[in-house]
């Protein structure tokens, strides 16, 4: 014998099957979440309007070991706090405590770097440069964006929308769409280094906004190639 609850309204659904041995509570969700596409501290995501429900048991003198039918039952339906969507999207961006950056002031938010190794420079062994087309070990290593250094914490973002000014001297040029690399002069372009000995890779692209920005979805590739 089973028993079934279900709701037929608004974008969401809930089963809630009585067995012998148990019950189980089956939520069917028919609404999307998207993600805004614009930078945010903490992202930002457009989801269809919440609607709470509450579930009253109107059959009586059914049991299922300690779950009771026998009274009125509750169930509330809703929105979960946070979603694996978002869990992932923050993981993009990383801090690192105490990270003893030797020259802060040369960096500045939206700059392209990478960890290189150097034993004994802090604790993590690890000293950061600026991306640079005509050395090698920013071909071999994964590229970040800098945000910011701040009481000894450093701060990058690894995956994921950022603004930069229609004045920026970081951006060559910029066209909704297309793709970004960084040019022979190790500026964002649409258009990769072309010497030889440097090396090229895709940082991700250039997002259309309202607000007037050079926004780029920033996803900077793990491969490179070298111009001959």
């Amino acid at each position: 014998m089973s028993t079934s609850i279900s709701i037929s309204k608004s974008n969401n659904e809930v089963s809630i099957n009585g067995f012998q041995d148990g019950f189980a509570i089956t939520p069917y969700a028919k609404s999307a979440t998207y993600i805004a596409a614009a930078p945010d501290d903490s992202y930002s995501f457009l989801t269809s309007p919440v609607e709470v429900y509450s579930i009253t048991n109107t059959t009586s003198g059914f049991e299922v070991g300690e779950f009771n039918l026998s009274n009125a039952i509750n169930v509330t339906l809703g929105t979960l706090p946070c979603s694996p969507t978002i869990k992932d999207l923050n993981g993009f961006k990383y801090s690192f405590d105490e990270f003893n950056l030797a020259n802060p002031e040369n960096f500045t938010a939206g700059d392209i770097v990478y960890f290189k190794h150097q034993e004994g420079v802090n604790n993590y062994n690890s000293s950061l440069q600026k991306a640079n087309v005509a050395n090698s070990d920013g071909a071999y290593s994964n590229l970040m964006l800098f945000i910011k250094y701040q009481n000894g914490k450093l701060y990058l973002l690894h995956k994921g929308f950022f603004d930069y000014e229609q004045d920026s001297t970081y951006i060559n040029d910029w066209v909704p769409g297309r793709t970004i690399y960084l040019n022979s002069q190790n500026k964002i372009s649409q258009t990769p280094a072309d010497i030889s000995g440097e090396w090229v890779k895709s940082l991700g692209m250039c997002m259309p906004n309202k607000e007037n920005k050079k926004r780029i979805w920033f996803d900077a590739d793990t491969t490179y190639l070298k111009i001959r």
